[in-house]
């Protein structure tokens, strides 16, 4: 059963007409120190994601020779499992090594080596 954006509208102001007085929005809302606690959490998460997100890309072209171009999908993928393993990890692959031979074609190699992750 579809309901329409407006019957729910309608319902809602019935409601709150009805049996409960609207709260004024003149304030701003009362919110409990556990909820800040966890607004602050996200955003130090976030920031901490990007630093982690930034030092996976940093990795991936630092351990890349020069003469390894990858496109914005392979780039991303090993971007991911620099991410996940850690950059130590990557620097030692044989994934990275085999790719900084350019003997094999990029998705090839990331084919056979990615699983073994």
């Amino acid at each position: 059963m579809k309901t329409s954006l407006i019957t729910i509208v309608i319902a809602l102001t019935t409601l709150l007409s009805s049996s409960v007085e609207a709260a004024s929005c003149n304030s701003l809302p009362q919110v409990n120190k556990p909820t800040l606690k966890l607004v602050k959490t996200y955003e130090e998460h976030t920031v901490d994601l990007q630093k982690d997100l930034k030092e996976a890309r940093a990795c991936i072209v630092d351990s890349l020779s020069s003469k390894v171009t990858l496109n914005a999908n392979q780039y991303g993928a090993l971007v991911s499992w620099a991410f996940s393993i850690g950059c130590d990890e990557v620097k030692t692959s044989d994934l990275i090594d085999r790719l900084n031979k350019h003997r094999e074609p990029i998705n090839k190699v990331a084919e056979q080596e990615l699983p073994k992750w």
